[in-house]
């Protein structure tokens, strides 16, 4: 939601707009959360200020410092009102630090579970334990990542999509940029096939597909349950103005805010998508109500 209030400046009268933002990706520095974004030996070059500048950003003080208090400030700067934190299992997080980090700064976190497709039976356990009964409001998926890299169409995985599609619970993707061994794991053709088998199950593409731009955007558009979250994809890379383009007139009600803090400044990430040329009125979809629709938060009642 947007509000307005109209200030003078320079003799001409000039509007501020305060706006609500939800950042669908987040890694807070608390915990498992912590280790598992920061100690990972072998893949230095993500470690996220070699990362950033490869998009033309840099990284908060607060993942520098590694420092959780820095993070609520940076948070609150940036005008970030919620951050859904996805929990990665490939790097050795832990789901139970969702609710501690709820209970410590309660109201300011979304939990989204991590689920390993590759631990059968206890996959299953674990998404009806956090995000059937328990507080989490999706799960993410990394199948790519997992210890055998895996399809997002893989068999493996379709009960815990049917056990998601039955009870309405969204699934998280990391799909596109650097979550596969190679690119035939991000190609566009597996989500759309995946949208087909699970038309009422909504995907939110996490990495928004890219390098496959065009592509991912078309599927969007086609299926009514795939959602695009391109988060630091958006940022000085090939393509991007083909998500711009999407975002402003194509698919205006499928694109999600996200920062993926560490690997660049939330308050950089912000900046960027306020400049980036998004149209006034599809902005604050953008920013916070598509996310906000596609997971369920409801608006308190006045």
């Amino acid at each position: 939601m947007v509000s307005a209030s109209s200030i003078w400046s320079g003799g001409r009268r000039e509007r501020s707009f305060t706006m609500k933002i939800l950042d669908v990706r987040t890694r807070p520095p608390f915990g498992s959360i912590r280790d598992g974004m920061f100690n990972n030996p072998g893949r230095e070059l993500f470690e996220p200020e070699a990362f950033a500048p490869r998009f033309g950003m840099s990284v908060g003080e607060s993942a520098r410092q590694r420092s959780m208090s820095l993070f609520i400030q940076e948070m609150d700067a940036a005008g970030i009102t919620l951050g859904a934190v996805l929990i990665r299992k490939s790097t050795g997080m832990d789901n139970n630090d969702l609710a501690r980090l709820d209970a410590a700064y309660p109201g300011r976190f979304i939990g989204i579970a991590g689920i390993d497709p590759l631990d059968g039976e206890e996959a299953l356990r674990e998404t009806e334990h956090f995000a059937l009964k328990g507080a989490c409001r999706g799960i993410l998926l990394e199948p790519g990542f997992c210890s055998t890299p895996l399809y997002a169409n893989d068999q493996r995985i379709y009960p815990i999509y049917e056990l998601c599609q039955q009870h309405g619970i969204p699934v998280f993707l990391s799909f596109g940029g650097y979550v596969a061994p190679e690119l035939t794991y991000n190609s566009p053709f597996i989500i759309d096939r995946l949208a087909l088998d699970f038309p009422s199950l909504k995907l939110v593409i996490a990495h928004g597909g890219w390098p496959f731009v065009t592509e991912i955007c078309h599927v969007a558009f086609n299926r009514e349950n795939v959602y695009l979250a391109p988060d630091l994809y958006t940022m000085n890379v090939p393509g991007n103005r083909d998500y711009l383009a999407s975002a402003n007139y194509f698919i205006p009600e499928k694109f999600l805010f996200g920062t993926a803090y560490p690997c660049v400044s939330m308050q950089e990430a912000v900046d960027y998508y306020r400049n980036w040329g998004l149209r006034p009125e599809v902005l604050p979809k953008v920013m916070y109500q598509n996310a906000a629709d596609v997971l369920g938060i409801e608006e308190p009642s006045e």
